[in-house]
């Protein structure tokens, strides 16, 4: 559809897509989609992608495979997901495309035994369920359902096979997958086109997929970091274009400090400000993004987050393994730093400094597990650690100022202080106020980033 003056006409839930990969405001990153696309054209090869969570790795994906693959099926894999549950999924997701290659047999050929082979399964799979004392009702794995099977299926079909958020997955699960992956590239010569692509939110290829060593050079292992400032602004401008609006320069810049490098986080924000200002999609009049509306904006993403980032928070600090309240304490030093990443040897000199500051009888030696902890579900999954910097950051930026907000000056006295529920009713007011400071006026406290300067110095000395 257009408007009337001829401008294609976009919604802007195409535009901005903060939980689906986008397509609308693709941005090319030429490096890395480089190695995708080396990955996905040579046989036998199959690919690992992995980085941060929100970097933009399924987005990236996804359009290479949209260019160079006619379909594709993604498994979302999710804690407790075994192996069979995996194979189940693969095998009951190509039914659409089994149909539709019956429908086009004359035009494309169908293997009718691996045809055969599918009823069959199917028509085993259909009411068969197992049960025991310790487990629900489900699904048996019949004999037939073997991964060659589904290999030679896929390899019919020219399909590719995604495993989003494999890390998910236990360790034994993630070795058996490795051997799916295996027979893959085994299967390279009769079925070059066949692919499985394991996606993961972590810091290296191998914590994705637990592999041979046999297997390394027959994978392909993308790293996805996060994105530049140019590349969120690229995202911010493609917007601009579609939607006839035009971000304040003093906005556009907020959002990109504020985004991190996160992509997903650059799209909540724009689709906020879009609709505080009521746009719904393209106009043929140009509508201005600006402060009130990026204040709204930051208001909208609290409100919608404040109860996921209150029980990260929550699992961050709970007081177990010995811990005491180290958890806050570690939380506390990495959020009131004026830098968004911290290297590792200041925040353990930092921690054993305020300890022995405070006369504060904590077990230092609990810090490498901790801080372990805080990458994981258990505590919340608030940090992340940069292997190739050894620095740590909060996972999702907007979770430093939650810190900053609710963690009170005087946490050092003893005893947990964080704020209590009946205070929380100015939270959002607060971390709303703290963004404003922080993304938009570009200022962190005067007595933070003093007292940030002299303790890198004693550092330096």
């Amino acid at each position: 559809m257009k408007t009337k003056k001829g401008r294609t006409i976009y919604d802007i839930y195409e535009v901005f897509t903060p939980s689906t990969p986008a397509q609308a405001t693709f941005i090319e990153r030429v490096s890395i989609n480089t190695k995708v696309v080396n990955a996905l054209r040579t046989p036998g090869k199959q690919l690992i992608v992995y980085g941060h969570s929100g970097a933009g790795k399924s987005t990236l994906l996804i359009n290479k495979l949209n260019q160079l693959y006619e379909k594709h099926i993604i498994t979302r894999c999710h804690a407790g997901m075994t192996f069979e549950n995996i194979m189940m999924h693969g095998f009951a997701s190509i039914d659409r495309y089994y149909i539709e290659k019956i429908d086009t047999v004359k035009k494309k050929g169908l293997n009718f035994l691996i045809g055969a082979e599918y009823q069959s399964i199917k028509a085993q799979l259909t009411g068969s369920t197992e049960t025991s004392t310790a487990t629900t009702a489900k699904p048996l794995v019949p004999p037939q359902l073997t991964v060659q099977f589904l290999i030679k299926f896929y390899g019919e079909l020219n399909c590719c096979w995604v495993l989003e958020d494999f890390h998910k997955i236990s360790a034994d699960e993630k070795i058996k997958t490795a051997q799916i992956m295996k027979i893959f590239v085994d299967s390279a010569l009769e079925y070059p086109a066949a692919k499985l692509i394991a996606i993961g939110a972590v810091n290296t290829g191998r914590e994705v997929v637990i592999f041979d060593r046999e297997m390394e050079l027959r994978l392909s292992q993308v790293h996805v970091p996060l994105m530049t400032d140019d590349e969120l602004k690229k995202i911010i401008i493609s917007g601009e274009e579609k939607l006839n609006i035009k971000f304040g320069i003093d906005v556009n810049q907020a959002i990109v400090r504020a985004s991190s490098g996160l992509a997903a986080i650059c799209h909540q924000l724009c689709l906020n400000c879009c609709n505080a200002k009521g746009i719904t999609e393209t106009s043929d009049y140009l509508v201005k993004i600006d402060e009130d509306a990026l204040n709204s904006a930051f208001q909208e993403y609290v409100e919608d987050k404040e109860d996921s980032l209150k029980q990260d928070f929550e699992d961050a600090i709970k007081v177990e393994n010995g811990y005491g309240d180290l958890p806050e304490i570690v939380l506390s030093i990495i959020a009131r730093s004026s830098k968004d990443e911290m290297p590792h040897k200041i925040l353990v000199k930092r921690v054993e400094g305020w300890i022995a500051s405070k006369a504060r009888e904590l077990n230092i030696t609990h810090l490498p597990d901790l801080l372990k902890e805080m990458q994981v579900d258990k505590r919340g999954n608030v940090l992340t650690f940069n292997e190739r910097t050894e620095k740590y950051s909060f996972s999702n930026p907007f979770m430093r100022v939650y810190v900053q907000c609710i963690v009170k000056n005087d946490l050092t006295q003893g005893t947990s202080q964080h704020m209590l529920p009946r205070e929380l009713d100015s939270i959002i007011e607060r971390m709303v106020e703290r963004m404003h400071k922080v993304y938009y006026e570009g200022q962190e406290d005067d007595q933070d980033t003093i007292n940030d300067l002299l303790e890198d110095l004693e550092d330096i000395s």
